[in-house]
């Protein structure tokens, strides 16, 4: 089972994503993307790991460093895109490979799992605004590390409880081809072909997207139409006898 209070840092930690990464584009800075990633998943990490007998485990420590990585060499070699693009292409290499380290080691749970989710969205989120800030991408770029973290604010804006978020083998190839074309992105010189694929992988990811809004939609209509069932039932009986004076 997930940690009590992790939906509320989902929240905050989507909410924070999204801000950090708007300062970042208009700042033309990294820095507000940095702190923001790296502050939401120390907490993360120190706050709702050790919960329910949770151990750190290999898996998870695999996990941290994909996301360390990103983090470190936007630091030190914000200034090569060659760096950054082989650094960040290899990160999204070994994504899985924390998954397999946790089913073979028998370290599978519940906050692993969020925190592989949450640590990719990070990382494609990071390299969505390296390529705005150094690249020279246009804002729109943003939208593709943008999208995950407005479906979760969306959920709790409609009040959805029975929604969850897909995990499937299509969406793992979909996010390698994004993943790809965002490290590739991140190479200026290769940018006149590069700048096409990585809006291809937007329109995809857009794509991917829509089947998971359409649902949150539809959700929130089924629980509306259930709470007028559940008023309606709960409603008084009309006094017949009083009708009966009234005619």
């Amino acid at each position: 089972m997930v940690p009590n209070g992790i939906q509320s840092w989902m929240l905050a930690n989507a909410a924070a994503a999204l801000a950090g990464a708007a300062a970042s584009s208009a700042l033309g800075s990294l820095g507000p993307s940095l702190v923001t990633a790296s502050v939401a998943m120390a907490l993360c990490w120190l706050r709702y790991g050790p919960e329910r007998g949770w151990r750190v485990g290999l898996a998870n420590l695999v996990t941290a460093m994909r996301l360390f990585a990103v983090l470190f060499v936007l630091v030190v070699a914000a200034d090569s895109g060659i760096w950054v693009g082989a650094v960040a292409a290899l990160v999204y290499a070994f994504d899985g490979v924390d998954g397999w380290i946790a089913r073979r080691r028998g370290e599978t749970s519940a906050f692993g799992a969020l925190f592989d989710m949450e640590t990719d969205s990070h990382v494609v989120m990071l390299c969505c605004v390296y390529l705005v800030v150094a690249v020279g991408y246009g804002p729109w770029v943003l939208a593709i590390g943008a999208l995950r973290y407005v479906y979760v604010l969306a959920r709790w804006a409609l009040a959805v409880r029975d929604v969850r978020e897909r995990r499937t083998s299509f969406g793992r190839i979909l996010y390698s081809l994004v993943s790809l074309g965002l490290a590739v992105g991140c190479v200026a010189a290769w940018r006149p072909w590069a700048e096409p694929l990585v809006a291809a992988a937007f329109l995809a990811l857009v794509w991917s997207f829509t089947p998971d809004f359409i649902a949150l939609g539809r959700s929130r209509s089924l629980d509306d139409r259930v709470e007028r069932g559940r008023l309606e039932s709960d409603a008084p009986a009309p006094n017949l006898e009083a009708s009966e004076h009234v005619r």
